[in-house]
């Protein structure tokens, strides 16, 4: 028979054991992910990876020959994330050091970039390290989806579709170009590989990145939802259709073209389905687009913070009179 003091003993030994383990895991992510910020911006962004690393910080010397090795690091990473945070799940949740900084964007921008190079430069692109850093990438969302019960069709259906528009594609060969990237297929005819390289790993990075709310920031004149680069335009929602609802709505998730965007500030929209469920969306605020001065953000950002510091504890209080609540039946 084993004391009380014993067991809380044996338990703390063992949380003190964990610890190190979590960090080392958290560690090696966010090494690679920082590295990228660097490469691809923050949030990181696909199309900006590919652009900067051709760029190479103006200095006339394409530097594309580093991707073979970029995308083998992460074909790597990828497996360790896969193995470690579908271990651990707690790991999944942990965030970035830096705002707006994602291990999910990291890996989604890596493997756009990836699906890119092979859709549009089929000469010039690494073919098999890209190749095997995209099936790294797409088993790594699939694993960590799947451990956090969240359920991803094994083979996409046909045909195949993305939530990303053929415009947004055509936005991110305009960044390319911007520095005179080597394109070798003209976008119309590069489409469809694109689409159906992302379709293999889109589904998945989405509704992880929904899961642990992946943030918004903005890019040029547009907000771009980190959760892919797709552009949208920035509104502030807020949702009724619960809390995975809420992390789809606040990640920009499946809004894109829908009549959120045109509703009039704080009407409460028509209800609408995306693949998360049923929502019902309110606009707060509605902003020209471009980037916002720090000192005119801060006001908003405030103002937002507090709302929605408000929003949760009415939240809290209405769960505790729901609790005491009693219904009586009289005849």
């Amino acid at each position: 028979m084993v004391s009380k003091p014993l067991t809380g003993i044996i338990t703390v030994t063992l949380q003190i054991a964990y610890l190190p383990t979590l960090y080392s895991a958290f560690n090696r992510r966010e090494n690679e992910v920082a590295l990228l910020n660097a490469r691809a911006g923050v949030p990181s962004w696909g199309p900006e990876l590919l652009a900067r690393t051709h760029y190479a910080l103006g200095s006339g010397v394409s530097t594309i020959d580093t991707l073979p090795d970029l995308y083998g690091r992460w074909e790597r990473w990828a497996a360790d994330v896969a193995e470690s945070h579908a271990t651990y799940l707690s790991l999944v949740r942990f965030r970035s050091p830096k705002p707006l900084s994602s291990w999910v964007t990291a890996l989604l921008a890596v493997l756009d970039s990836a699906a890119l190079f092979l859709a549009l430069s089929p000469k010039e692109a690494p073919v098999v390290p890209a190749r095997l850093c995209l099936r790294s990438g797409l088993l790594c969302f699939n694993e960590v989806a799947s451990a956090m019960g969240i359920k991803i069709p094994d083979v996409p259906g046909a045909p195949a579709v993305i939530s990303l528009s053929y415009g947004e594609f055509l936005d991110a060969i305009a960044r390319m170009r911007e520095v005179n990237f080597p394109i070798e297929r003209e976008p119309e005819e590069a489409w469809p590989d694109f689409v159906g390289w992302r379709v293999n790993y889109e589904r998945a990075a989405y509704a992880v990145a929904a899961a642990v709310d992946a943030w918004a920031a903005s890019r040029g004149d547009w907000l771009t939802a980190s959760l892919s680069w797709a552009p949208v335009r920035a509104v502030t929602l807020r949702s009724s259709g619960g809390d995975g609802a809420a992390r789809a709505l606040r990640g920009l998730v499946e809004l894109a073209g829908r009549p959120v965007f045109a509703a009039p500030l704080h009407e409460v929209t028509p209800v609408f389905e995306t693949r998360f469920g049923w929502h019902v969306a309110m606009v707060h605020d509605r902003r020209p687009e471009g980037i916002m001065e720090l000192d005119a953000a801060a006001g908003p950002i405030t103002e937002a913070l507090y709302r929605n510091q408000r929003d949760r504890e009415v939240g809290r209080q209405l769960d505790v009179l729901r609790r005491k609540a009693e219904v009586q039946v009289r005849a």
